[in-house]
């Protein structure tokens, strides 16, 4: 199940060592076979044709800025890992998804701010591919310490929330192999939301007694909370109490209690997180 193309999505005009570190060592944890990193200028051409020579312009100087940050990653350390890098031109988040689709990877890798919530390029830009996106993305936090902010981040404590339902199994597998790749540990926690009907239908010594039976089966080797409460305040509040580094969560549900991977939620724990999020795309 590791990650064998990996595309990382840059704005090469902001700090994005930290991204650009944690994304070649997570490529070097997985055995990935190539890692191709691009960065997207607008297209303004189109709309004004007077300034092509603009529009080519600043084309070549995103190829050049871009070619620094290539120059900076050590090949050396990455044998058996292909390095490919591209401008690319148009709609930011368009043009990532197109081009993941077109390279066939598994994995795109974008920045985020803690303090702004998922933020690549421009703001909707991150939503977009998050949403979009035919494979798994990972957002890496980005910090303002500049004594910490290139250092690649280390998924030592890895949560993994669950409904117990079956494509619970897909995401937790996905966590498990990460939380094994960096000889973490791996939480989960099953939220029973705060409203009269899931309080009615959900005994919570009995779904204690579930989600110990899923962890045992799926190499949970971390805690296991059941948790009451807004299900996305209830994720993030247990990420930062137990000092995860790593969410993992899939991307779409059926079932009703799948909520917290759908819509609002979702985006609740993508923009608020303090931590890095693994989306694991579910079909």
């Amino acid at each position: 199940m590791a990650y064998k193309k990996i595309l990382l999505a840059i704005n090469v005009y902001e700090k994005a060592d930290v991204v650009i570190n944690s994304a070649i060592d997570f490529a070097k944890k997985n055995n990935a076979e190539v890692l191709k990193v691009v960065t997207v200028i607008d297209c303004v051409a189109p709309f004004s044709p007077s300034i092509v020579d603009f529009q080519h312009s600043i084309e070549e100087e995103a190829k050049v800025a871009l070619d620094k940050v290539i120059q900076k990653i050590d090949i050396n350390h990455l044998e058996g890992i292909t390095i490919k890098h591209e401008v690319l031109v148009g709609n930011p988040a368009a043009e990532i998804v197109a081009y993941a689709d077109e390279s066939s990877c598994d994995l795109i890798v974008l920045g985020s701010h803690a303090t702004h919530g998922v933020n690549l390029l421009l703001g909707s830009v991150a939503n977009t591919v998050l949403h979009k996106a035919n494979c798994d993305v990972l957002t890496v936090r980005v910090c303002d310490d500049e004594t910490i902010s290139s250092r690649a981040h280390d998924y030592k404590k890895i949560l993994a929330p669950s409904d117990l339902e079956g494509d619970s199994c897909y995401v937790v597998a996905k966590a498990a192999e990460v939380a094994k790749l960096y000889q973490g540990k791996l939480d989960t926690a099953f939220v029973i939301p705060n409203d009269s009907i899931s309080l009615m239908t959900y005994e919570t010594d009995k779904v204690e007694g579930a989600l110990e039976k899923f962890a045992a089966a799926n190499g949970i080797n971390g805690e296991k909370s059941v948790l009451i409460g807004s299900i996305a305040n209830s994720i993030l509040e247990k990420a930062n109490e137990n000092h995860n580094d790593l969410i993992v969560v899939g991307s779409h549900r059926r079932s009703a209690i799948g909520r917290f991977f759908l819509g609002s939620t979702a985006n609740s724990i993508l923009h608020e997180a303090d931590m890095d999020v693994l989306v694991v795309r579910l079909k």
